[in-house]
């Protein structure tokens, strides 16, 4: 993953020396975060900089303890000498990363540079937790936090909020409680700030938006990649990120997709009002409502009947998806709708080269993409290529502990790219 705003096109910066400089350091300073540690030859083939170069950059980052010696390697030859190789200093700072999820939880994570985990702890919300009594909670946290970590102010990227919710990014807003009619936008990183020491930054964002950064983790082409990733679940959102960082949309709220009117006509009204929103069509609790709606059509399925009988949960009928249940693969039918008509949209107005799907509907299974990508091309295979790249989250794929995981890497990298910005930056100005 790459650095939030400091990743320019080199050609922009010929005749900026100190500009160029900083964006050399800067891009091998990512390179060591993303990857193994690595010998100068390596970064110089990677970057195209001379070995010369690099050699006096991690010298430069070692002399400021950014970067360690992780020892002797083997030789490309076998008999030659062994290349030393370097690593970041994982240490060096850390993150610390709020995720508040839908479900009455926080989740409070100190984070390496490295994106390691030295730190986890959980806090129960109760249903009704007003406003106050959350930040109470978030500042015992940051209590905890400090003194079971041992973390410093001196070392803090900063503090990064992944809400369940809307969060106006500009302001530092969240709108509490989300499924109100009685929601207001608090200014949850001016209140939260008075619980630090002065100079640490604090950045709220969408889960579904720190989320789809993390996703960037496993793609090769960085710079230029735009991509569309769709959470799919509880609820529904995502993001989309063009050279490595978010689109911004109004008052700095990009991705919510999940309030997309993608069917005015709909019976449903979401709970922001509007009918027909993404969200009232497909997330989990209307596909569960759905699958109770067309029940008695299945006299003969199993499944339907011990919805009738007993009701089921969300992952019952996924797991059915991926056998190609019939009654499964007509609950999920408005999904494969919806879904292709966002992401055909998607193309045509923010010329997105690829839809990553995270969140719980990627254990639908391989034929539940297979449809998705056939109802996506079927629309206009001239707008989207014959064969538009669909694929399901890596993270999510591995389970719903490594999807929330998702969202506590994306934030610290997000958080800590900024950090490295800035301090890049100092350097060159001291």
């Amino acid at each position: 993953m790459t650095s939030a705003n400091l990743f320019n096109n080199p050609s922009e910066l010929h005749g900026k020396p100190n500009a160029l400089k900083q964006h050399n350091l800067r891009s091998v300073i990512s390179l060591l975060q993303d990857g193994d540690a690595s010998a100068a030859a390596q970064l110089s083939a990677k970057t195209g900089l001379s070995k010369t170069t690099i050699s006096k950059i991690l010298s430069e980052l070692g002399e400021k303890n950014l970067v360690l010696s992780a020892g002797k390697g083997d030789s490309a030859t076998g008999n030659g000498k062994k290349p030393e190789f370097f690593a970041i200093n994982a240490a060096y700072a850390f993150t610390i990363v709020f995720s508040l999820s839908g479900q009455g939880g926080l989740r409070c994570s100190v984070v390496d540079l490295c994106g390691n985990v030295r730190h986890e702890a959980d806090y129960d919300l109760p249903k009704d937790t007003g406003y106050s009594a959350l930040l109470e909670v978030m500042k015992k946290a940051l209590g905890d936090a400090f003194a079971q970590a041992g973390l410093t102010a001196q070392r803090i990227c900063g503090v990064a909020i992944g809400y369940c919710g809307t969060a106006n990014t500009d302001l530092g807003e969240i709108l509490y409680p989300p499924c109100s009619v009685d929601a207001k936008f608090c200014p949850i990183c001016a209140d939260l700030a008075d619980s630090l020491p002065e100079g640490i930054m604090i950045y709220v964002d969408n889960i579904g938006h720190f989320s789809g950064y993390a996703e960037l983790l496993f793609e090769e082409e960085k710079d230029v990649s735009r991509i569309a990733v769709i959470s799919c679940g509880e609820v529904i959102n995502g993001s989309t990120l063009s050279a490595s960082q978010q689109r911004p949309g109004k008052r700095g709220i990009v991705g919510e997709f999940g309030h997309f009117i993608l069917n005015p006509t709909s019976p449903t009204t979401c709970y922001c009002g509007s009918r027909g929103c993404l969200e009232s069509l497909i997330s989990e609790r209307a596909i569960l409502a759905y699958s109770r709606k067309i029940a008695p059509d299945y006299p003969f399925s199993a499944l339907a009947q011990h919805v009738l009988e007993r009701g089921i949960g969300i992952d019952e009928i996924l797991a059915a998806r991926s056998r190609r249940d019939p009654f499964a693969m007509a609950v999920f039918s408005p999904v494969c709708d919806y879904l292709s008509i966002l992401i055909r949209n998607l193309v045509v107005l923010q010329s997105v080269s690829k839809v990553i799907i995270q969140g719980s509907y990627v254990q639908a299974g391989e034929d539940f993409l297979k449809e998705l990508k056939t109802r996506v091309n079927g629309y206009c295979s001239y707008t989207t290529g014959e064969d538009f790249p669909i694929e399901y989250s890596k993270w999510s794929l591995q389970g719903p502990e490594a999807d929330k995981r998702a969202c506590v890497y994306g934030a610290a990298r997000y958080t800590s790219s900024f950090y490295l910005d800035n301090l890049v930056a100092e350097w060159f100005s001291a």
